[in-house]
């Protein structure tokens, strides 16, 4: 896969693109259908050297704006140089069926970004139905990740896309979430199909919410964890 990025983006560069765009919005076209990606590079400037990218995917009845603004993943990208881009779903919800397209435009996404950017690597994080999303991302397109997080959602959604090539693996599930149930079995079913793969769990009394974000603490989605922090875990996933 990082052969596979740096020769798309060999091959963009010869093609004149010249210097990387800032951060900005783009659209990627797939299966004839035109979406919205936000993209935010560190400090809002061009990059000036290959680095890691973190898609983020939203959850349901959401989309990329709001994915933004509550994982606050733009200041670690800034703060430890990565790209972070944020897709949104058709109407706001991802499609986890066995006959989806979504699976196939979140590896679009990544795929024009590294025709765009010099990309070292692809981390994807997902909240509650995004963390589905980014469940079968890498699973439907094994070698195009080198790292998972999800957060807020019991990781089944994978199994849509038949087997999993493990990738480091982080999730944050709260044992307080009114919304996706908190389910202890997951542990350990993960770590028997990670391997010797990384997988790190956290688990603690707060709600369906990203831990350390900017939610509103108490509402009808639960309390926010201050700690750990969802978006600098996953930043120490970036290679």
């Amino acid at each position: 896969m990082k052969r596979l990025l740096a020769a798309l983006s060999v091959l963009a560069l010869c093609a004149g693109m010249g210097q990387p765009p800032a951060s900005g919005t783009i659209t990627v076209t797939y299966g004839g259908v035109a979406r919205q990606v936000i993209v935010h590079t560190p400090n809002g400037k061009p990059p000036a050297r290959p680095m890691g990218l973190v898609v983020a995917f939203h959850g349901n009845h959401g989309d990329g704006a709001g994915m933004e603004r509550i994982t606050a993943l733009d200041d670690q990208a800034d703060e430890h140089g990565f790209i972070v881009a944020y897709p949104s779903a058709i109407g706001g919800t991802w499609d986890l069926s066995s006959a989806s397209a979504d699976p196939g435009f979140g590896a679009a996404v990544i795929r024009q970004l590294a025709a765009t950017y010099k990309i070292l690597s692809v981390t994807l994080a997902g909240y509650s139905l995004g963390g589905g999303m980014a469940e079968q991302v890498i699973a439907c397109n094994p070698g195009l990740a080198q790292a998972l997080a999800v957060v807020a959602e019991n990781m089944t959604a994978w199994k849509v896309c038949g087997q999993l090539r493990p990738v480091p693996t982080v999730w944050f599930h709260g044992t307080e979430d009114p919304v996706s149930t908190y389910d202890p079995s997951v542990i350990a079913a993960w770590q028997k199909l990670q391997g010797a793969v990384p997988f790190t769990p956290y688990t603690g009394p707060w709600g369906h919410t990203w831990p350390g974000g900017t939610q509103a603490s108490g509402g009808q989605l639960g309390v926010v964890a201050a700690s750990p922090v969802a978006s600098a875990v996953v930043a120490g996933m970036v290679r």
